[in-house]
């Protein structure tokens, strides 16, 4: 098996498909490559590690997936990614690596109740219409709460449920609107108004 720690690898792709859990770290930079996950998220673990430009494609949904300990910068994202979080936290972070996400394309990614933490949200590209991003979300939560959601919505769409550092909460509406029996035309109605949001 290869070993993905202490060293550099450019313009490679990295096929992750072994049964056995994959470290990819400590002290491990992917410049330029491209990543092709087809592990589930407990397989798949980045410790300590850089990705700069290429390309991250999970072929297997990648559930509950944490990641807080790897740098993302210049990074396309394809796949399917349901509760994930990307990005540092400085609460329960141990280790002084704390994970970024910049300038990251997420216009392809299948996001559903994912967060972001110490990202540059600003240099990121997400993804359209039936996705929707809420920014900043601890500073919408009065405004979200004055928007009268459906109580099928709320416990979906809460920032006050989540950490205060979190940067970005990412949506998928199609899935919301298939649980909650919503109407697709009123999510959008209600998202639509809160400030910030990117859809």
């Amino acid at each position: 098996m290869e070993k993905f720690s202490n060293k550099t690898i450019i313009d490679e792709e990295i096929i992750i498909e072994s049964n056995n859990c994959i470290f990819l770290g400590p002290n491990l930079k992917l410049v330029d490559c491209v990543v092709i996950n087809k592990q589930t998220a407990r397989n798949v673990l980045f410790l300590d590690a850089e990705m700069t430009g290429g390309t991250f494609y999970t072929k297997k949904q990648l559930k509950n997936w944490q990641e807080r300990s790897i740098s993302f910068n210049n990074v396309t994202f394809k796949g399917n990614f349901l509760g994930c979080d990307l990005g540092g936290r400085s609460d329960q972070d141990e280790n002084e690596h704390h994970g970024l996400v910049k300038n990251c394309d997420f216009s392809n990614a299948n996001m559903h109740l994912c967060r972001f933490f110490n990202a540059d949200i600003s240099s990121i590209k997400f993804a359209k219409w039936p996705f929707f991003t809420i920014i900043n979300p601890s500073k919408v939560v009065t405004q979200i709460d004055n928007l009268n959601f459906p109580t099928e919505l709320t416990w979906l769409i809460n920032p006050s449920n989540h950490p205060d550092e979190t940067t970005a909460l990412l949506y998928n509406a199609e899935l919301i609107a298939k649980e909650t029996g919503v109407d697709i035309e009123v999510i959008k109605g209600l998202v639509s108004q809160i400030d910030g949001i990117i859809m």
